[in-house]
């Protein structure tokens, strides 16, 4: 199972971490990130409804993304997780934009609360 015992995320964990938080939300952070037996970095996504719809090993997919074995738009799939299944290029394309703008949106909206 996994360990209490952490690290500094990679630079590659880091890259895969950010594709969650700009799909998923900034509720997910390295704070959130378990470490495997083997020192694999693992999230357990956090949606903005509180559900945790997927598990995301940051170590395979940044590992995969940086040796060129995974694309962006492969690496965007495992990201979004039962989402993904069986939609088009299109319609997953657009739910990516519309998770980002809805994001961007979110961000600007609690920093302008924050300071009022």
């Amino acid at each position: 199972m996994a360990n209490t015992k952490q690290r500094e995320l990679t630079s590659e964990e880091l890259t895969v971490l950010r594709e969650v938080r700009a799909f998923w939300g900034q509720q997910n952070s390295a704070a959130d990130v378990v470490f495997s037996d083997s020192n694999e970095a693992v999230l357990f996504v956090k949606a903005r409804n509180g559900s945790r719809p997927v598990m995301v090993v940051l170590t395979n997919l940044g590992r995969w993304l940086a040796d060129g074995t995974l694309s962006k738009e492969a690496l965007r799939q495992q990201v979004m997780g039962p989402l993904s299944a069986g939609r088009s290029r299109l319609h997953m394309k657009t739910m990516w934009m519309l998770s980002r703008i809805r994001t961007l949106i979110l961000d600007r909206t609690n920093l302008f609360l924050k300071r009022h």
